[in-house]
């Protein structure tokens, strides 16, 4: 009876563990995410600084598209996503922030 008892307490501790570690907010603020049509799936994604110059490529693989700019420079970046010759673009700043008091 002992060892039941045990057993479940460890498995309930780990089960909040596990919880609280997911549910936790990001503490990452440099993330574009966005869902895309199912259409989409498959298509060629490609982000761009604002010089034009290629950042990173990828296929979607997934409808929920996540990308993290947390080791880029600060700036303006273009997210275009090719698929039979349409283009879809989307635009993010990641922004320098030295205080989050605005005077």
């Amino acid at each position: 009876m002992t060892m039941k008892i045990s057993t479940k307490l460890i498995t309930l501790v780990f089960v909040a563990f596990f919880v609280a570690a997911i549910a936790s907010p990001s503490k990452n603020k440099n993330l574009f995410v966005t869902k895309v049509e199912k259409s989409l799936k498959g298509a060629a994604m490609e982000v761009y600084s604002s010089k034009g110059e290629l950042v990173t490529s990828k296929k979607l693989s997934r409808t929920k598209m996540v990308i993290d700019f947390n080791d880029v420079k600060y700036g303006e970046y273009t997210i275009q996503l090719k698929k039979d010759g349409v283009v879809h673009k989307f635009n993010y700043e990641k922004r320098l922030v030295l205080s989050k008091i605005v005077r």
